[in-house]
């Protein structure tokens, strides 16, 4: 539950400067679906139910969301760049 909230907190706070700023925004356009996002959220839940019976399955869940981010989301920094250029 510890991962998961933080999870959610990210999510609202890129939907919330999204609805701030307007859906043209550079933030909007570089995050398109916030895909990455809502699939950790789901690999969260489904690790913490799997806990429950299958503890290391679970440990192997959460280090796929942690393999999944290890690699720096450079979509932002694109947008970026392009509206600078």
């Amino acid at each position: 539950m510890s991962l998961l909230f933080p999870a959610f907190a990210y999510l609202a706070l890129s939907e919330t400067i999204i609805h701030a700023q307007g859906e043209n925004s550079t933030l909007a356009r570089a995050t398109g679906s916030n895909l990455k996002e809502k699939v950790s959220i789901g690999i969260y839940v489904l690790g913490i139910a799997v806990a429950l019976y299958w503890p290391y399955a679970a440990v192997a869940l959460y280090a796929l969301v942690a393999a999944i981010w290890f690699v720096p989301d450079q979509r932002i920094e694109k947008a970026q760049r392009k509206d600078s250029a």
